[in-house]
């Protein structure tokens, strides 16, 4: 089975909170090319911050992998959100916040998968996803 490259990104702008959320999701494969983007937003909301939008974006491309049959593939996920990947990893504990409950979601959508990895990139390493998160001008 072909591994999986998975890059998302989550933008709150222009002001966080409360500012339009973006979502960027790239997945590709070395062989398949690229095999699913994702680019959407939301309206504004006092709800909407940063870490809520990285979640989101990660859940969205997971709940993709999964609806398309790709939960057996090695998947590699890459994110600029130390937040994101430390928690998804165990290294950091998620407590709370506006974010909490999509974290748990996140975590219940990572337990479908056969072999997962999260792994921290520098902004501009994810720069596909950071644009898709930021394509719907706010």
């Amino acid at each position: 089975m072909e591994v999986l490259k998975f890059h998302f990104d989550g933008s709150c702008e222009p002001y966080n909170p409360g500012g339009r959320m973006g979502f960027g999701v790239h997945i590709s494969g070395h062989t398949a090319g690229v095999i699913h983007t994702i680019s959407e937003t939301t309206d504004f909301d006092n709800g909407n911050s940063n870490n809520v939008a990285e979640y989101r974006a990660l859940c969205l491309g997971l709940e993709w992998l999964i609806e398309n049959g790709y939960q057996g593939n090695p998947v590699q996920v890459f994110g600029d959100s130390m937040l994101v990947i430390n928690q998804m990893n165990g290294t950091w504990k998620a407590r709370g916040g506006r974010y909490y409950s999509d974290y748990l979601r996140a975590v219940e959508l990572r337990e479908q998968f056969d072999q997962v990895t999260f792994t921290w990139v520098r902004r501009e390493q994810n720069q596909i996803a950071d644009d898709l998160s930021k394509k719907v001008t706010v």
